[in-house]
């Protein structure tokens, strides 16, 4: 009898507690972050790695975001080179005795040019393109490459017009520590403890030092964001873009939630998504 009534208790201050953290989180109060990067509408963004891709983004909308996929060189040049095209061509049977492994980091720029002719330096993209805004996906967790971007974009009014983003929590950090007025995404640690602790309701109570929310459907072919967390991060005024869209079914359940309000825009892997997407939306405001 004595360890149930131990048990019920234990219960029962478990369940205060909770409610006291819910609680505590849904009394904080919350302004929305004012951006230059928003000022213009950003309801599409489409993942680019070339020049002719980006023109391609920017004759389907010309308010366009432009994600860059961006990596680092051994030698420490940091270029555009997406996820895809990476994982399928660093393998042993595509490079025989120039395999080093499938970090892009472990081959010099050279190397680099002559297996990817089409990557370009990070700094051609924001150069060719000065009114353009960028989301930089900062890919490798590499030493020092928040010293490497945020002296390579000073002199590109990255202020205004480029977000940072990572699923790396500590290039988020280091770079914001460098540069704390420029605008970040939401790195893969931040959003996984987000999801986690909603379901048991205490996704008030979580913490976000992102300044937009940046977030696929899904992950590891499992479903991944849902509902509860989108609607505390509209609560908490923060801007929400969903993707990258890998499929139809992504791409509907996207435009669901934002015509729910929930979403503001939507990071898309080719321009014919964005005509999809605004067929289904309506004319573009």
């Amino acid at each position: 009898m004595r360890v149930l009534l131990i048990s019920l208790g234990s219960i029962l201050v478990l369940v205060m507690m909770l409610a006291t953290a819910r609680f505590w989180g849904l009394g904080l109060p919350h302004q929305e972050f004012k951006h230059p990067f928003f000022e213009q509408r950003a309801i599409y963004t489409v993942q680019v790695e070339n020049l002719g891709q980006a023109a391609d983004a920017m004759k389907a909308d010309p308010a366009v975001v432009l994600w860059l996929d961006v990596r680092i060189s051994k030698d420490r040049k940091l270029f555009v080179l997406s996820q895809t095209t990476a994982h399928s061509f660093l393998k042993p049977e595509n490079m025989g005795s120039d395999f080093r492994g499938s970090k892009t980091y472990m081959y010099d720029w050279a190397q680099i040019k002559t297996y990817f002719t089409e990557a370009k330096p990070l700094t051609d993209f924001v150069s060719q393109f000065p009114q353009q805004r960028f989301i930089v996906n900062v890919i490798d967790n590499h030493d020092q490459i928040h010293e490497l971007l945020t002296k390579e974009l000073s002199e590109c009014s990255p202020e205004k017009r480029i977000l940072v983003q990572s699923e790396t929590d500590v290039i988020l950090k280091s770079v914001k520590d460098k540069e704390p007025f420029w605008i970040f995404g939401t790195s893969l640690p931040e959003l996984t403890r987000l999801v986690t602790f909603s379901s048991i309701g205490l996704q008030p109570a979580i913490s976000v030092r992102g300044d937009v929310m940046i977030s696929p459907l899904r992950l590891h072919e499992r479903t991944f964001i849902n509902e509860e967390v989108l609607i505390e991060m509209k609560r908490r005024l923060k801007k929400v873009l969903l993707g990258p869209i890998k499929n139809d079914a992504e791409l509907n359940q996207a435009v669901s939630l934002f015509q729910k309000s929930l979403v503001d825009g939507f990071i898309v892997e080719n321009p014919k998504q964005i005509k999809l997407i605004s067929a289904q939306i309506g004319a573009i405001k």
